[in-house]
């Protein structure tokens, strides 16, 4: 089901099977609903919910008629004492779970893109690169109701597969999507001027900046999603060719933290890594474990003298989410010299 509430009421449908907007919103599990799982093992997981379907988890059987006509967020017990909790589908938890076909976007990337490209709804956004549909999802929610995704993948066997997902999760009917090589071909002449955004994620950009700059509207916003420096120079230069200006290119990269009571852990376990006296079999290793030792007893002592009070302890991940690509946003001019148009139209191949 959709994630998100018609903003109109106007009744449309919500990728429930048998079921629309006209019959009232609902916060409870129905048949046919889409579900994300989460459970102490599988963080996520996409499931079909029907009247005799199960689910099997390392927690065990869990039969999906337990679920239906329960509150969405409900932690529902199997027979074995164990629960899940059943939650509704969102474009933040479909990126986690989705089948990787291609290299997708995250969280952070895609936060960037429906910031920059100014999307509200009713915007036509016109994207190239489907592959998963991870980004879709999320350009999606941001111009629904009124607004509409146009996607465009070249691989036909991928295209099929994201439009099958699209139409699973009920989004059909915001984003369309078409098989085309739009590095060879451009985008379709139909969108020419119609564009509210336009978003680039190909091996070769600048070659479609001629056809995204002939479909965005004056004063809008095109991105482009590389994972090289270099393609980011060549797609700036032609960029610069077509009048584009405010250009801007960003690599985000992200540190999470860890969060832990005191009483949980010791201030040593967390520089050390709860290393102990054999670590790596060496000398080094038992000198470093023995003053971990000592450490942590001097902890345990500081902890009995406050008594049982207990406060909260953050660290920085030991490892940091790498690179995943370069996003660089410009915009479109308002107006241009009929003769400088004819100009980069002649020179331009």
């Amino acid at each position: 089901m959709l994630a998100w509430d018609d903003a109109d009421g106007r009744g449309e449908r919500n990728g429930r099977n048998g079921r629309d907007r006209d019959a009232g919103p609902s916060d409870a599990v129905g048949e046919g609903d889409l579900a994300l799982v989460l459970d102490r093992y599988v963080p996520f997981k996409l499931v079909s919910v029907t009247q005799d379907g199960t689910l099997q988890t390392r927690n065990g059987l869990f039969k999906m008629k337990d679920w239906i006509g329960r509150e969405w967020g409900t932690r529902i017990m199997n027979e074995q004492g164990k629960d899940v909790m059943v939650v509704k589908p969102t474009p933040e938890l479909w990126t986690r779970v989705l089948t990787h076909r291609t290299q997708i976007l995250y969280l952070p990337d895609i936060s960037m893109v429906l910031m920059k490209l100014e999307l509200k709804p009713g915007c036509v956004v016109l994207e190239t690169g489907t592959g998963t549909g991870s980004l879709s999802t999320s350009l999606a929610r941001a111009v629904h109701p009124t607004g509409k995704v146009y996607t465009f993948e070249y691989h036909e066997e991928r295209a099929a597969m994201a439009s099958d997902d699209f139409k699973r999760h009920g989004l059909d009917h915001v984003v369309e999507v078409e098989n085309r090589d739009t590095q060879t071909n451009g985008f379709p002449e139909e969108f020419h001027g119609k564009a509210d955004a336009v978003l680039l994620d190909l091996p070769t950009p600048w070659l479609a900046i001629k056809s995204a700059h002939a479909c965005l509207k004056p004063d809008k916003m095109l991105c482009s999603f590389s994972p090289c420096i270099e393609q980011v120079q060549r797609t700036l230069e032609e960029l610069n060719e077509f009048g584009f200006f405010a250009f801007e290119t960003i690599e985000i990269l992200t540190r999470e933290h860890l969060l832990l009571k005191d009483t949980e852990v010791s201030m040593i376990d967390l520089l050390y890594g709860q290393r102990d006296a054999t670590v790596n079999g060496n000398e080094g290793g038992r000198a470093e474990g023995n003053v971990a030792g000592e450490a942590r007893k001097r902890g345990r002592q500081e902890e009995g003298a406050r008594g049982n009070r207990s406060s909260a302890i953050s660290r920085p991940e030991y490892k940091t989410r790498g690179h995943t690509g370069y996003l660089t946003f410009c915009r479109k001019p308002v107006g241009e010299e009929r003769e400088e148009r004819e100009e980069r139209e002649r020179i331009s191949p």
